[in-house]
């Protein structure tokens, strides 16, 4: 068997020197620095159903943001992410969002009084 055309590492050598190959990593694979954090995913999923949830029940909605709210800090203090701020912000626009509908909803309420339709 002719080994004249492979080089030391088994590869075909066409008398180029060439660099070696980088290895392929998988882009599902996980990244060095630890992936993201499951607290940003926490506190973004918290802020989103935290508005929702804070146009019908403002206390609901207010719990929310308030946890996801925290839990964006605590992420964000671990690792810096795009998520954990966008979960900050959200859990920050919950809260807001949820006082206001409580407010609405209250000013609603004495205009039904005023009226006569709920006593």
């Amino acid at each position: 068997m002719d080994n004249g055309n492979y080089n030391n590492n088994g590869n075909f050598n066409n008398n180029y020197n060439m660099p070696p190959q980088q290895p392929q990593y998988n882009q599902y694979q996980q990244n060095p620095q630890g992936g993201t954090d499951g607290k940003a995913i926490a506190s973004l999923v918290l802020g989103i159903v935290g508005i929702l949830a804070g146009c019908f029940i403002p206390i609901i909605g207010i719990v929310m943001g308030i946890v996801g709210l925290v839990l964006g800090i605590m992420s964000n203090k671990q690792m810096k992410s795009g998520m954990a701020l966008a979960g900050i912000i959200l859990g920050a626009v919950s809260i807001v969002w949820s006082i206001v509908s409580w407010i609405i909803g209250l000013i609603a309420l004495g205009y039904l009084q005023d009226a006569g339709l709920y006593y």
